[in-house]
């Protein structure tokens, strides 16, 4: 698979576009993390399901696991959701704001990439942009005594 994200991971096949004119249905594994992998699947007649994170479990017999608790999002792997988790990531340890040309250069992606995923996380009031760049939104205070 190329790096660059796209709408359909069979669009992200290297070589010939012909593979992805070959198949109708395409089943994918890509690597989410050093212990997930998330499983996409396309079928060019029918929407597809909402992809699954998956670990490979040691306990017991080898075998595989879907993790519940973090199935991605509508966006499916490579593309905005896992950039939007790096973004808040790069800007949680930051005292200061980061600007866009600084994330870029950080996180190692293409501009328009990232300014999709800072498009949502602002959509999403988890990040607001300031005039010296980009910081995370204010969490809420919870005092004590509640």
């Amino acid at each position: 698979m190329r790096k660059s994200p796209s709408t359909h991971l069979g669009q992200q096949l290297r070589g010939s576009g012909d593979f992805a004119a070959w198949y109708d249905s395409g089943i994918y594994l890509v690597r989410d993390g050093p212990a997930h992998l998330v499983l996409s699947v396309e079928h060019r007649g029918a929407p597809a399901p909402p992809p699954l994170r998956i670990r490979l479990a040691s306990e017991g017999p080898p075998h595989l696991v879907i993790d519940s608790s973090a199935v991605p999002s509508a966006s499916s792997a490579g593309e905005p959701g896992s950039l939007c988790d790096a973004v808040l990531e790069r800007l949680r340890p930051n005292r200061r704001p980061l600007s866009t040309v600084e994330l870029r250069d950080l996180l190692k992606v293409r501009k328009a990439s990232l300014l999709d995923a800072l498009s949502e996380l602002r959509a999403s009031r988890l990040v607001k942009r300031t005039d010296q760049g980009w910081v995370l939104a204010a969490p809420l205070q919870l005092s004590l005594d509640e």
